[in-house]
């Protein structure tokens, strides 16, 4: 399984993550525009997917490429931003590991 077209292309098109875009997404999310988004970004997260590694790649940020840990929070202020009030799907059912998306601290 690979990920869609459509959540690739969404990823892609977050670019920088600015608060303008993040804004403008989010209110895509919710008046059905992009209503597909959570669900499918959930689903893409939980199986595994979409990493860490994979979110850089397609997410443009303009990070640090020095900071390893960028990729899995700008993933979580994304998510909060899109699902407030959701877990998010890589901690589900006590998978908070460690390993793939947690951030120190958070």
């Amino acid at each position: 399984m690979a990920i869609s077209a459509r959540l690739t292309n969404a990823l892609k098109g977050l670019g920088k993550l600015d608060d303008a875009t993040l804004t403008t997404f989010v209110r895509d999310v919710r008046n059905g525009t992009s209503g597909w988004f959570p669900a499918e970004f959930h689903d893409t997260v939980y199986t595994g997917l979409l990493t860490p590694q994979r979110w850089a790649a397609l997410v443009d940020s303009g990070r640090n490429p020095a900071d390893a840990k960028a990729p899995a929070r700008e993933a979580r202020q994304m998510w909060a931003a899109v699902s407030p009030g959701s877990e998010f799907p890589a901690d589900e059912d006590g998978a908070t590991d460690g390993m793939r998306w947690s951030v120190a601290g958070q």
